[in-house]
């Protein structure tokens, strides 16, 4: 507590005044024998102690006026940190929300809208010599630097924010406060201002403790910038948000190749609580007119999710961005195709969902046929794989784009992998020592197989009669590559009068086979029989997951990452020796068109990612610099590849909040293949759109948020008079001054 004057404090030592003049100018008498008087003495002794009494009061009375008048004149109380002066400084910081829920539209404008405008009202609202800062927050906090002291400077940094992409939380944002108030000198009062919507999925977690640790240290103040949900009568109605989001781009099976039009799926889910009609939904790639597509959704349920369908031409070869955008409807004006709607919702945040797609001209398969029958294929291990693998006649063979090369194990070791984009092992001995005189896996063969699963191919393994657990597990299980989605056990075996059956129940979820739970492929699937299955050991720190299951809790397929490939490992063989999977042809050859798919996709250059995760690319040297190409075409460097722990040099770059399609560039060069990386929205921000009632604000933050919504600067300021106990001061010392001149009077009157 410092006082703003504490040199009129020294006006507290005139007390010294009235003390002097109590004793120096007490009256001094000499002892005189006097008969005639020695009766009042008696009487004077008796009045004594009651005189004395009064001139103590008055002592005292006089001695508080002056020390009153000192504390009102030095401002003593204008630091006290329940008061404060409103002409004394602060050091205010705002905790503006940047989530993009803050996008949604309430009325005439967005919650952001009236976030920036509350925030610049507090900053006007600031006594001279304060100082403020300014933190933007989501799932994470950034304090955006400039000189807290220059309030211009504040002002034009809030009219600049920019809404991310991301999750809202809190919690970050809090503690970031906490961090702010550690920059400043100190000595004035601590002000935070939180400006949010408060949605209810951002003040989970850990945002109360951080909150509670805030008003330890300051005056916090939540300022609300949409309508608060209300409750009532066991109820609680929620302010009315339309919204649809883009949640993906599918195509399940259909395999990217240059020069055709394909078919791709735009999921629509509608977060809202409120039925929407009429959605319309664009595709176009890599922004290109030619090409567009659009389609609609006649009508979307609250919670549901609504598939449309549309085409795409893909062009030639290489990575391309699709983009799906809703609201916008096409139609061809002047040869040219515009947009003829306005945004179907009141969140245009997820209005948009962007996949990057690996085009191909041709797509290499390599079919390592582990028992082959020269007299039948029929019964070759490989022969139903490779046919599901291109399912065209032997006539259009040549002209397929799929170019599937089925060789036996001794010829297959010897291919260069890097002229294929999947292989494919079917029944394949892992050591020469299982089956004697049967050509097995080499080492050489293993080595370059790793290799090419790492740098993004895809493999897919079956089983059968050569391949036995043990010698699995050393070669290419976790006792050698590390390729096995899990380490085998022991084959699992029944009769063909009461075979294993698919359980179509267990499909994983968004996984490349998910499609098999959906109708014609799920009946179809469910009426295979197997009569024989390898069994894992699903360690539940392993990397891998399984796809399906048999009705006994056997895996029919599991899956693995390696590097930036992956591995697929059927559990029953690939031919009729222990299923009849390959009679079914609905499921057979569609399961093997959906593993396909997702394999091929795995090697391009760049990544779909979250707004906020960071991106990662593997550069081809060290040596050259990088920037990283924003969609907004600002650039930022990322310096040079950096190679941690002996790994490859990777180029990294976290700076992704914003939704688009970002590039890695050299810097000052233009590179047509640049890597590319589409960035989608934080979808979990937009999935309840759910805010808390000012009562449960108040739980949560231990304040309760005001509104903005009148944007009254008086109202949004939680800064008390801080003259009134000045004001209070100085009526205290009228009090006794008056009070003084009432006593003195009394004494002389009763003296």
């Amino acid at each position: 507590m410092t006082p703003t004057y504490p040199l009129l404090l020294l006006g507290a030592l005139a007390i010294a005044l009235p003390i002097a003049l109590h004793f120096l100018f007490k009256a001094w008498y000499r002892p005189l024998p006097w008969a005639a008087m020695e009766f009042l003495r008696k009487s004077i002794e008796q009045t004594a102690k009651r005189i004395k009494f009064r001139e103590l009061i008055l002592l005292l009375l006089r001695c508080a006026a002056l020390i009153f008048l000192a504390l009102a004149v030095a401002r003593f109380a204008d630091s006290w940190g329940l008061w404060g002066g409103s002409g004394s400084s602060v050091d205010a910081v705002l905790v503006v929300d940047t989530s993009y829920s803050m996008g949604a539209r309430d009325g005439g404008k967005t919650r952001f809208e009236r976030a920036k405008e509350a925030a610049l009202a507090v900053v006007d609202k600031l006594p001279p010599g304060s100082t403020v800062q300014v933190v933007t927050c989501s799932d994470r906090a950034t304090a955006v630097p400039f000189s807290p002291t220059n309030l211009d400077q504040a002002r034009a940094v809030i009219n600049n924010l920019a809404l991310t992409s991301q999750a809202g939380d809190l919690a970050p944002g809090l503690a970031e406060a906490t961090a702010a108030l550690d920059r400043v000198p100190g000595g004035n009062r601590a002000e935070v201002y939180v400006l949010s919507d408060f949605q209810r999925n951002g003040l989970e977690g850990t945002a109360g403790t951080k909150a509670a640790d805030l008003r330890r240290r300051a005056s916090v103040t939540a300022l609300r910038c949409c309508p608060a949900a209300t409750a009532g009568n066991g109820q609680t109605t929620q302010p009315k948000v339309k919204n649809v989001a883009v949640t993906d781009i599918t195509f399940p099976d259909a395999i990217p190749h240059s020069g055709t039009r394909l078919p791709f799926t735009v999921l629509l889910k509608n977060t809202g609580r409120e039925k929407v009609t009429n959605v319309a939904v664009s595709l176009t790639v890599d922004g290109s007119d030619n090409g567009i597509d659009s389609g609609l959704a006649p009508e979307i349920e609250p919670g549901a999710t609504f598939p449309v369908t549309m085409t795409a031409a893909l062009g030639d070869p290489g990575t391309r961005l699709l983009t799906a955008r809703i609201g916008q409807p096409q139609t061809e004006v002047g040869g040219k195709m515009v947009a003829t709607a306005s945004q179907p919702d009141d969140l245009p945040g997820d209005n948009r969902f962007d996949k990057l797609i690996l085009v191909r001209r041709t797509i290499g398969v390599l079919v390592v046929d582990g028992r082959p029958d020269p007299r039948d294929s029929r019964e070759s291990a490989a022969h139903y794989v490779a046919q599901a693998v291109a399912p065209v006649s032997d006539t259009l063979r040549d002209d397929y784009f799929i170019k599937a090369k089925t060789l036996p194990t001794e010829l297959a070791v010897n291919e260069k992998l890097t002229d294929y984009q999947v292989v494919v092992l079917a029944d394949v001995p892992a050591d020469a020592a299982d089956k004697p005189g049967i050509p097995a896996l080499t080492p050489e063969f293993v080595t370059a197989l790793t290799k090419f699963v790492a740098d993004g191919g895809g493999l897919i393994i079956g089983g059968g009669e050569f391949v036995l657990p043990e010698s699995y597990n050393r070669v290419l299980g976790s006792g050698g590559a590390k390729l096995l989605p899990f380490d085998l056990t022991k084959r699992v075996s029944t009769t063909p009068e009461a075979p294993f059956k698919p359980a179509v129940d267990t499909v994983a979820p968004l996984s490349m086979v998910a499609r098999l739970k959906a109708n014609p492929f799920n009946t179809a699937t469910a009426d295979v029989d197997v009569i024989a299955a390898l069994a894992a050991n699903e360690d539940p720190t392993s990397a891998g997951r399984v796809l399906i299951r048999l009705d006994n809790q056997t895996p029919l397929l599991s899956a693995k990452p390696v590097g930036s490939g992956e591995v697929v490992f059927a559990h029953t063989s690939l031919d009729g020796t222990w299923t009849n999977w390959p009679a079914k042809a609905v499921s057979y050859v569609s399961t093997v068109r959906f593993l396909l798919s997702h394999l091929t996709g795995k090697s391009g250059k760049g990544g779909n990612l979250t707004a906020g995760e960071t991106i990662s690319w593997i550069a081809p040297d060290a040596a050259t610099e990088f920037e990283l190409v924003k969609p907004d075409g600002g650039r930022t460097r990322v310096g040079k590849a950096v190679a941690a722990n002996g790994g490859k040099p990777t180029v990294t770059a976290a700076d992704t909040f914003v939704a688009g399609d970002y590039k890695i560039q050299p810097v000052g060069r233009e590179v047509d293949d640049a890597p590319r990386f589409a960035v989608n929205p934080e979808l979990r921000e937009s999935e309840s759109l759910d805010v808390v009632t000012d009562e449960e604000g108040e739980a949560r933050l231990g304040v309760r948020p005001k509104s903005v919504a009148n944007l009254d600067p008086d109202s949004l300021v939680s800064r008390p008079d801080k003259e009134w106990p000045t004001i209070a001061l100085l009526l205290v010392l009228f009090a006794f001054a008056c009070g003084e001149m009432a006593w003195a009077w009394f004494c002389g009157r009763a003296g």
